[in-house]
Protein backbone atom coordinates (compact mmCIF):
# COMPACT_ATOMS: atom_id res chain seq x y z
CA UNK A 1 0.00 0.00 0.00
CA UNK A 2 1.04 3.24 -0.87
CA UNK A 3 1.45 5.99 1.72
CA UNK A 4 0.36 9.82 1.03
CA UNK A 5 1.84 10.88 4.73
CA UNK A 6 3.95 8.69 7.09
CA UNK A 7 4.18 9.51 11.01
CA UNK A 8 6.75 7.38 12.76
CA UNK A 9 6.52 7.33 16.53
CA UNK A 10 7.10 5.81 19.58
CA UNK A 11 3.15 4.25 19.78
CA UNK A 12 0.31 4.66 17.52
CA UNK A 13 -2.00 7.66 18.78
CA UNK A 14 -5.88 8.06 17.95
CA UNK A 15 -4.76 11.75 17.90
CA UNK A 16 -3.10 12.55 14.63
CA UNK A 17 -2.00 16.06 12.96
CA UNK A 18 -1.00 16.17 9.55
CA UNK A 19 -0.48 18.84 7.08
CA UNK A 20 -1.19 18.72 3.17
CA UNK A 21 -1.11 21.05 0.32
CA UNK A 22 -4.08 20.24 -1.02
CA UNK A 23 -7.56 18.44 -0.01
CA UNK A 24 -8.51 15.41 -1.54
CA UNK A 25 -7.37 11.48 -0.39
CA UNK A 26 -4.42 10.77 1.44
CA UNK A 27 -3.02 7.56 2.88
CA UNK A 28 -1.83 7.88 6.51
CA UNK A 29 1.23 5.41 7.88
CA UNK A 30 1.38 5.40 10.94
CA UNK A 31 4.90 3.53 12.40
CA UNK A 32 5.62 2.62 15.69
CA UNK A 33 8.42 1.54 16.59
CA UNK A 34 10.74 1.31 19.73
CA UNK A 35 13.04 4.00 21.17
CA UNK A 36 15.03 1.53 22.75
CA UNK A 37 18.12 1.14 21.12
CA UNK A 38 18.60 -2.60 22.72
CA UNK A 39 15.89 -4.09 19.71
CA UNK A 40 17.23 -4.38 16.26
CA UNK A 41 15.05 -1.68 14.70
CA UNK A 42 14.62 1.35 16.69
CA UNK A 43 13.94 5.27 16.45
CA UNK A 44 15.88 7.80 17.24
CA UNK A 45 16.74 12.07 16.77
CA UNK A 46 14.05 11.37 13.69
CA UNK A 47 16.17 8.50 12.27
CA UNK A 48 15.22 5.06 11.92
CA UNK A 49 18.04 2.42 12.89
CA UNK A 50 18.50 -1.28 11.72
CA UNK A 51 21.16 -2.02 14.60
CA UNK A 52 23.51 0.65 14.19
CA UNK A 53 22.94 1.70 10.82
CA UNK A 54 20.76 4.41 9.89
CA UNK A 55 17.85 2.73 7.23
CA UNK A 56 14.88 4.08 5.10
CA UNK A 57 11.59 4.21 6.22
CA UNK A 58 10.83 1.74 3.03
CA UNK A 59 13.37 -0.47 4.29
CA UNK A 60 11.64 -0.82 7.78
CA UNK A 61 7.96 -1.24 6.25
CA UNK A 62 9.64 -4.11 3.67
CA UNK A 63 10.83 -5.89 6.80
CA UNK A 64 8.22 -8.42 8.49
CA UNK A 65 6.33 -6.61 11.63
CA UNK A 66 7.29 -10.06 13.65
CA UNK A 67 11.13 -9.31 13.06
CA UNK A 68 11.34 -5.53 12.98
CA UNK A 69 8.67 -5.01 16.01
CA UNK A 70 7.11 -1.81 13.93
CA UNK A 71 3.22 -1.93 14.25
CA UNK A 72 2.06 -0.03 10.44
CA UNK A 73 -1.41 1.18 10.74
CA UNK A 74 -2.73 2.46 7.23
CA UNK A 75 -6.09 4.69 7.41
CA UNK A 76 -7.26 7.11 4.62
CA UNK A 77 -8.62 10.23 5.00
CA UNK A 78 -10.49 12.43 2.32
CA UNK A 79 -9.99 16.32 3.26
CA UNK A 80 -12.27 18.73 2.34
CA UNK A 81 -11.06 21.50 4.29
CA UNK A 82 -10.08 23.74 1.61
CA UNK A 83 -13.21 23.45 -0.01
CA UNK A 84 -15.09 24.68 3.05
CA UNK A 85 -12.55 27.30 4.05
CA UNK A 86 -13.98 28.42 0.38
CA UNK A 87 -17.63 27.95 1.01
CA UNK A 88 -17.15 30.15 4.28
CA UNK A 89 -15.36 32.55 2.58
CA UNK A 90 -18.08 32.82 -0.30
CA UNK A 91 -20.90 32.84 2.79
CA UNK A 92 -18.92 36.05 4.04
CA UNK A 93 -18.60 37.77 1.43
CA UNK A 94 -22.22 37.68 1.06
CA UNK A 95 -22.46 38.59 4.54
CA UNK A 96 -20.47 41.53 3.48
CA UNK A 97 -22.66 42.89 0.97
CA UNK A 98 -25.53 42.67 3.16
CA UNK A 99 -23.82 44.57 6.23
CA UNK A 100 -24.70 40.91 7.83
CA UNK A 101 -27.86 41.63 7.74
CA UNK A 102 -30.26 39.15 6.30
CA UNK A 103 -33.38 39.65 7.95
CA UNK A 104 -36.68 40.43 6.26
CA UNK A 105 -36.72 44.11 7.04
CA UNK A 106 -33.26 44.61 5.47
CA UNK A 107 -32.53 46.15 2.41
CA UNK A 108 -31.47 43.22 0.91
CA UNK A 109 -28.91 42.59 -2.26
CA UNK A 110 -28.79 40.51 -4.46
CA UNK A 111 -26.10 39.04 -5.74
CA UNK A 112 -27.23 35.83 -8.16
CA UNK A 113 -23.94 34.51 -8.65
CA UNK A 114 -22.65 34.37 -5.53
CA UNK A 115 -25.28 32.79 -3.89
CA UNK A 116 -25.26 30.16 -7.27
CA UNK A 117 -21.67 29.84 -6.32
CA UNK A 118 -22.41 29.20 -2.36
CA UNK A 119 -25.11 26.58 -3.30
CA UNK A 120 -22.81 24.75 -5.96
CA UNK A 121 -20.13 24.64 -3.74
CA UNK A 122 -22.69 23.15 -0.88
CA UNK A 123 -23.90 20.80 -3.33
CA UNK A 124 -20.11 19.64 -3.91
CA UNK A 125 -19.43 19.33 -0.31
CA UNK A 126 -22.70 17.08 0.67
CA UNK A 127 -21.50 14.87 -2.56
CA UNK A 128 -18.10 14.60 -1.73
CA UNK A 129 -19.62 13.65 2.26
CA UNK A 130 -22.09 11.01 0.74
CA UNK A 131 -19.31 9.49 -1.63
CA UNK A 132 -16.71 9.05 0.77
CA UNK A 133 -19.14 7.75 3.16
CA UNK A 134 -20.10 4.97 0.56
CA UNK A 135 -15.85 4.59 0.06
CA UNK A 136 -16.03 6.16 -3.75
CA UNK A 137 -13.23 7.72 -3.24
CA UNK A 138 -12.01 8.32 -6.71
CA UNK A 139 -15.75 9.96 -7.80
CA UNK A 140 -15.22 12.18 -4.66
CA UNK A 141 -12.23 12.98 -6.18
CA UNK A 142 -12.69 14.21 -9.44
CA UNK A 143 -16.18 16.40 -7.83
CA UNK A 144 -13.37 18.18 -5.83
CA UNK A 145 -10.95 18.96 -9.01
CA UNK A 146 -14.18 20.15 -10.83
CA UNK A 147 -14.96 22.49 -7.70
CA UNK A 148 -11.20 23.37 -6.88
CA UNK A 149 -9.01 23.25 -10.59
CA UNK A 150 -8.39 25.66 -12.20
CA UNK A 151 -10.83 27.94 -13.24
CA UNK A 152 -12.91 26.01 -10.38
CA UNK A 153 -15.25 27.65 -7.74
CA UNK A 154 -12.38 27.72 -5.30
CA UNK A 155 -8.71 27.83 -7.31
CA UNK A 156 -8.39 30.51 -5.37
CA UNK A 157 -7.95 29.45 -2.29
CA UNK A 158 -4.81 27.92 -1.33
CA UNK A 159 -4.43 29.26 2.55
CA UNK A 160 -4.07 26.25 4.63
CA UNK A 161 -6.81 26.12 7.19
CA UNK A 162 -5.59 24.40 10.36
CA UNK A 163 -7.97 21.23 10.05
CA UNK A 164 -6.19 18.86 8.67
CA UNK A 165 -6.68 16.55 12.09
Amino acid sequence: MKCSQVIVSESPSDEIVFSTEYDGFYTLCTVAVSKNENFNYYYKDNKLFHYDKEIGLQDLINVRPEISGAKIKYTDYFLTCRLKNCYLKVCDEILENNDGNLGKCANFKLDKNLWYKKDLIQIAINTIEYLVEKGDFETAQVVLSRVVGCNGLCNNNDNGCGCNK
